[in-house]
């Protein structure tokens, strides 16, 4: 689940803008429950439409983003990637870096900051070979990375940090740390870090928004029960490829065959986080053309997005130069008016701007007399509507 780190240059949105930060037509106010991650040179892949999401989640070698993006859009919170359980070996802008945590562990061998194998090699993240794993459970490492990442946020006017790598079970990273012999020991130590490190970080002003996980039973039911855990010392949780399948392709659905086919239970991930008076946001994935893709994993999360704080994100895999902004899943219908309910196969839910349809049927399509009149995205006014198996309708009112 890491999210590799990219850099640009020094004044990256000046240089991009040709010196100018004149608003766009595109940037003109925050839209709610939209978010972007924006990571090195992806976030020149439509830099003018950054103001118009709520939230922005940046690499830390770009801080020139943040002050252009906060005269755009005040209410825009960009927020700094960082990661709780990786210490980076290169230049990142990190709150500790991987030659400080070399030279704190031969000094103090007793208390470590990076996790090593029982030959004495310190052990990385999987695919990602400089970026290796930290002693969460230590006292002082947790203590250093939170003064390291004040610093961070207040020399650059961050409003918040975006933290990956929170991982629920360490035997994720196919990888056997000598300090921890089990599952179990890892995460009540990664549990204390989140629960050290975010009311503290909270307490300061800043938005703490967790990437985290915890793999288990295929309907989400270790990874929800993990998730109320660490609500209650955040601001946020995001899932990473909520309610679709790693290979950025495969949507979740109802059907019973299949691991995929928990999309129902995946809905409550929202309500882990939301109870607890957590944001919930997303990571979803895809390429830039699945309009179906997108209008689904959007659907479904205005199904159960509580209308406040919080993001649905989508992002171009593989990684292209095309700015990801798409009316298909960023259009915007207010706030909810109610909650979701069934309507046959589909589930509806109404929002002050418009409606929204999901038929999570992963073979027969279903339609729903809308009961008075709505725009679709491509502008038609219809009064009732056809969605086809793994589709959503998002509806506007004229």
């Amino acid at each position: 689940m890491s999210l590799a780190l990219f850099t640009l240059g020094s004044a990256a949105w000046l240089s991009a803008a040709g010196g100018s930060t004149s608003r766009s037509a595109a940037s003109q106010v925050a839209i709610p429950g939209l978010s972007r991650l924006a990571f090195g040179t992806y976030a020149f892949a439509g830099q003018p439409t950054l103001p118009r999401y709520s939230y922005v989640l940046l690499s830390p070698s770009d801080p020139d983003f943040v002050d252009p993006i906060k005269r755009e859009s005040p209410k825009t919170k960009v927020l700094a990637f960082e990661s709780a359980s990786e210490v980076m070996n290169y230049d990142c802008n990190c709150p500790i870096s991987y030659e400080a945590a070399r030279t704190h562990d031969k000094a103090h061998p007793s208390d470590p900051w990076l996790l090593y194998s029982k030959s004495g090699q310190t052990l990385t993240m999987p695919h990602y070979d400089l970026n290796h794993l930290a002693n969460v459970g230590s006292t002082s490492y947790r203590q250093q990375w939170l003064a390291g990442m004040l610093k961070i946020l207040k020399t650059y006017h961050w409003d918040g940090v975006y933290i990956d790598s929170v991982l629920g079970r360490i035997s994720d990273t196919k990888t056997n740390p000598s300090l921890y012999k089990s599952d179990d020991a890892w995460e009540k130590a990664m549990r204390n870090w989140v629960a050290y490190i975010g009311p503290r970080l909270k307490a300061q002003g800043y938005y703490v928004l967790i990437n985290t996980y915890k793999s288990g039973p295929n309907d989400g039911t270790a990874d929800i029960a993990w998730w109320a855990s660490l609500a209650p010392y955040v601001s946020g949780l995001q899932s990473e490829y909520w309610e679709q399948a790693a290979d950025a392709k495969t949507p979740f659905t109802t059907n019973p065959c299949c691991w995929t086919g928990h999309w129902l239970n995946w809905l409550k991930l929202a309500d882990a986080a939301q109870r607890h008076n957590a944001d919930f946001f997303t990571a979803n994935k895809g390429t830039g053309t699945d309009t179906k893709l997108m209008s689904y994993l959007r659907g479904s999360y205005l199904l159960v997005w509580n209308g406040k704080g919080g993001g649905f994100s989508y992002s171009h895999e593989p990684i292209d130069k095309v700015d990801p902004w798409n009316p298909a899943w960023a259009t915007y219908i207010g706030k909810p008016t109610g909650a979701r309910y069934q309507v046959g196969r589909a589930w509806r839910r109404n929002y002050s701007g418009g409606t929204v349809i999901v038929n999570p049927d992963w073979a027969k399509s279903q339609t729903v007399k809308l009961g008075g009149s709505y725009r679709t995205i491509d502008g038609r006014t219809v009064k009732s509507i056809t969605v086809k198996p793994a589709s959503a309708a998002i509806l506007s009112k004229p």
